[in-house]
């Protein structure tokens, strides 16, 4: 049974392989499917963290007055004053990130965290309190793009390889019905006695 089994999906790849997929018809699988292709939002953004259980009640304070002189600093051009590695506390994660998605955030900082930011202007300045799972953040978004439908050519790739997937398991089932058509299955059922039934 194994080995009929691995002889049908050789024979499924080998026949599926057969037809070079078209531009023609890559478009119109493109077309038909195209919520499976949108590009999600992404953003770039630093961020400064403020232990809420170390700094305590002067926690907000000391955010006021680094938001403060950041956006001072921004304003001037002259943000390289400061070394945010210091202006904040220890942070286990990184300070800034490039490019990535809502979900990919989320996992990071949590979900607060992320649907917060994604809200914020890409205007360099800083923005916060904004609260994660760890404690306190100021934010500066650096870059914001909004989820969009790609053209069928950024897509083509994967558009090609989800056709090919699609057009195995169509295949596929085609085999298994052809199959089942011309198969009869007979089964020898004992019951606990060894009786047949």
């Amino acid at each position: 049974r194994r080995r009929l089994v691995q002889k049908l999906q050789f024979l499924v790849e080998d026949v599926s392989k057969k037809e070079i997929p078209t531009t023609s018809k890559l478009q119109t699988f493109f077309n038909k499917h195209s919520d499976l292709y949108v590009l999600l939002p992404r953003i770039s953004f630093s961020h400064l963290y403020f232990n809420r259980k170390k700094r305590g009640a002067t926690t907000d304070e000391d955010l006021r007055l680094m938001r403060a002189k950041l956006n001072e600093e921004a304003i001037a051009g002259d943000a390289s004053k400061i070394n945010r590695t210091d202006a904040g506390d220890p942070f286990m994660l990184q300070f800034t990130y490039h490019q990535i998605t809502p979900d990919e955030t989320a996992n990071l900082f949590g979900r607060a965290f992320a649907d917060a930011i994604f809200k914020l202007k890409a205007d360099r300045q800083w923005h916060g309190p904004v609260e994660s799972g760890y404690g306190a953040h100021l934010v500066t978004v650096s870059s914001y793009a909004a989820a969009r439908y790609p053209s069928f050519e950024e897509a083509r790739d994967k558009v090609t390889m989800d056709f090919e997937k699609a057009r195995r398991e169509q295949v596929d089932r085609d085999m298994k019905r052809k199959l089942r058509k011309k198969s009869q299955i007979f089964m020898d059922v004992n019951n606990s006695e060894g009786k047949k039934l």
